[in-house]
């Protein structure tokens, strides 16, 4: 995390993005989930904690610029002072975030126009590479705002962009295995084209051709 600290020091980035840190037996996010949709999503952020890094000027640039809107001090809410607050994110982010939180949280009642959801979350049960699928693939299943739902109306089918849709190019879900021989721990999983309509394959990571079985003759 420091050496990475160090690169967006010196270079910069031209976005922001999330980065999670990981071995065989945890990852940086701990027990937890990030359901990130297209929006700055850090809330509560302490500049004096020692599981924080940020620019060396940028809490001074908070209080010189008046971007603290709260008026809460350390720790700033930081979806609120950098964050989007376009009527999109009420059709394009948020719902996303909601349903997946929905899925991995199901006895927890939310809006999915909430904006205010968290940044990252315990799940209730232990996450699958089955259930990781479901969710980058899913269109609001058993909710009125599924587009292939048959109850309610044609304005609650498209109300919300789902995550599955006929845009998505590729789907990958990371596994280091802690049950394995380390050379063949990693495992990237796989799927290309629409996510709702697509499968998911298995990949070594340490592989340098495609496998046969995967491959075709054009």
């Amino acid at each position: 995390m420091q050496l990475l600290g160090k690169y967006l020091e010196k270079y910069g980035t031209y976005e922001s993005n999330g980065v999670a840190f990981s071995d065989s037996d945890e990852v940086w996010y701990d027990d937890c989930y990030v359901a990130a949709p297209n929006w700055f999503n850090i809330t509560s952020f302490d500049f004096n904690s020692d599981d924080t890094m940020a620019s060396a000027d940028l809490e001074e640039m908070i209080q010189n610029y008046h971007l603290d809107l709260d008026q809460t001090g350390n720790p700033y809410n930081l979806r609120h002072i950098f964050g989007s607050h376009a009527d999109s994110d009420y059709e394009y982010n948020i719902p996303r975030q909601w349903y997946i939180q929905k899925l991995f949280n199901p006895s927890e009642e939310k809006k999915p126009n909430d904006p205010e959801l968290p940044f990252a979350k315990k799940p209730e049960h232990l996450l699958t590479i089955e259930d990781f699928k479901y969710a980058l693939s899913s269109r609001y299943q058993n909710t009125v705002y599924d587009p292939y739902g048959k109850e309610e109306t044609e304005q609650d089918h498209q109300a919300f962009r789902p995550i599955g849709f006929q845009r998505n190019q590729e789907l990958s879900i990371l596994q280091i295995r802690n049950d394995v021989p380390k050379d063949i721990a990693g495992v990237q999983w796989l799927a290309l084209g629409p996510n709702a309509f697509n499968g998911i394959a298995p990949y070594y990571v340490n592989i340098l051709d495609t496998p046969a079985v995967y491959q075709t003759n054009c």
